[in-house]
């Protein structure tokens, strides 16, 4: 077949997948491909980012209930040795700095607590942004990158930052009547 090679990628040819594409015909076929390549991958990454924050989230409950917990115990038996209650008071500070930093993991790191609701809403901001692209002839690798660049936006902290800020910002005007 007469064709011109391309070197950094592959298109679809006559069902074909071949690295020469006719002229200078634009590999439509091989950016499509690329596109939903890029989205099952970020889908993928997105999925693992989730698992992983559940995961981690589950664990520093644990931690934080089991490190209260023995914080408790520990003041009571200290109270109950008959010791001096500047040192209980100063274990109690201790295992009340812990918690305090557990606090502020969470605020610094998670988006939202309810992370079933936050991976829906990630989820389907990227169907929307799918959904936008379907027919879309993707011109140039370029084109393909800026594509999933903005599907992958929502599966970021700023992104989630974004969806909940909007979810607030719907909620609040319904609950405001117009004036």
């Amino acid at each position: 077949k007469d064709g011109v090679d391309i070197t950094a990628g592959k298109t679809i040819e006559d069902s074909n997948l071949t690295n020469k594409v006719k002229g200078d015909q634009a590999p439509h076929g091989a950016y499509k491909l690329l596109f939903f390549s890029g989205m099952s991958y970020s889908k993928a990454i997105c999925t693992d980012y989730f698992k992983r924050v559940s995961f981690s989230k589950a664990h520093r409950e644990n931690s934080r209930k089991q490190t209260n917990i023995i914080g408790g115990l520990t003041s009571a038996v200290l109270g109950l040795a008959s010791v001096p209650a500047a040192t209980i008071g100063g274990v109690g500070a201790a295992f009340s700095a812990v918690d305090s930093g557990f606090d502020a993991y969470d605020s610094s790191f998670l988006v939202t607590p309810n992370l079933g609701l936050l991976s829906e809403a990630v989820y389907s901001r990227m169907r929307e942004i799918q959904k936008n692209y379907e027919k879309e002839e993707f011109s140039s690798s370029a084109h393909v990158l800026l594509a999933l660049s903005e599907y992958t936006e929502p599966c970021t902290h700023t992104g989630m930052q974004s969806l909940m800020d909007k979810s607030l910002k719907d909620a609040i005007n319904l609950a405001q009547p117009d004036p």
